[in-house]
């Protein structure tokens, strides 16, 4: 476990002091920056430790692998506000999967068999927090692992699916669509993010890669899109 001690090396007045030292886990000050609460609150003024395990854990996409740009960007923020990463790479799905519901669920029973495989030696247990950060059909097994495992999660969602909402619709999530989506429609994703109250980013025009053709274009989106993942983080 990294539990690598922050040492600040600023002045606070003593009024703030005691309002972040207490170990026990609460929410962070209104109008407080969450990852500077986090600094403050998991390590006292005076540099002493105190020991959080926070896991993030990648579940890609069919033929989205962890270091395409959504995943690997959103897996460098995590890193950044001090999370573990745990990489879940399944895969030897078959061909065809879009659009056809039997081979959808093949593939999506095949990768929660194989992230229960890669995730067995993880002590959830120590865990302060979890985040799962995933894609497409992952956005599905992430919400089938954590409710078998009843596990309390944040979820990120890259290109929910409609059957994501199945498995854990009522999770603290923020989720990413674009609209021109040919594995899932506008109004399936709008209407389940609708109902269960998930902030739901659209990028015009975009794929299921949340990409639309033009360079310039797509890096512009996928700053908006990481800017929006770090502000919630």
């Amino acid at each position: 476990m990294n539990c690598a001690i922050l040492i600040e090396v600023q002045i606070f007045r003593s009024s703030e002091v005691e309002q972040f030292r207490s170990p026990v886990y609460q929410r962070p000050p209104a109008g407080g920056s969450r990852s500077r609460w986090r600094q403050l609150h998991e390590k006292d003024f005076f540099g002493k430790g105190v020991c959080m395990s926070r896991y993030a854990v990648i579940f890609p996409g069919i033929g989205y692998h962890v270091d395409k740009p959504l995943l690997y960007f959103g897996k460098m923020l995590a890193r950044k506000n001090g999370y573990e990463i745990i990489e879940v790479p399944y895969g030897n799905f078959k061909k065809g999967i879009k659009g056809n519901a039997e081979k959808m669920k093949e593939a999506f029973e095949s990768a929660l068999e194989q992230s229960e495989k890669l995730l067995a030696d993880v002590r959830w247990e120590d865990a302060e927090e979890i985040l799962f950060i995933s894609k497409s059909i992952g956005t599905i097994v992430a919400g089938a692992f954590a409710q078998q495992k009843s596990l309390r999660v944040r979820h990120v969602w890259f290109t929910p699916l409609k059957e994501t909402f199945l498995f854990d619709g009522s999770a603290d999530a923020i989720a990413f669509h674009g609209t021109a989506d040919p594995w899932a429609s506008d109004e399936d994703i709008e209407e389940g993010c609708r109902q269960n109250g998930i902030p739901l980013t659209e990028i015009p025009g975009a794929n299921h890669s949340l990409e639309t053709g033009d360079a310039l274009t797509d890096l512009a989106n996928l700053t908006k899109v990481m800017e929006a993942v770090s502000s919630w983080l």
